[in-house]
């Protein structure tokens, strides 16, 4: 019951839509890490403003 993706053109479009959604929930993951560390980048640079300034 193996059937390859060229002998089924179906087979293979899914395979590429569900590659696609796989990419695509990556990409939102990956967003979602960016901005975490976009805030924890901008909370340590007001960190060392403030420690800057005590100086």
């Amino acid at each position: 019951v193996n059937q390859s993706n060229q002998s089924n053109p179906l087979g293979s479009g899914l395979g590429y839509l569900e590659h696609i959604c796989q990419l695509i929930e990556k990409i939102g993951q990956l967003q979602e890490h960016n901005l975490r560390l976009q805030k924890q980048i901008c909370s340590l640079q007001k960190e060392g403003r403030v420690i800057k300034t005590k100086e």
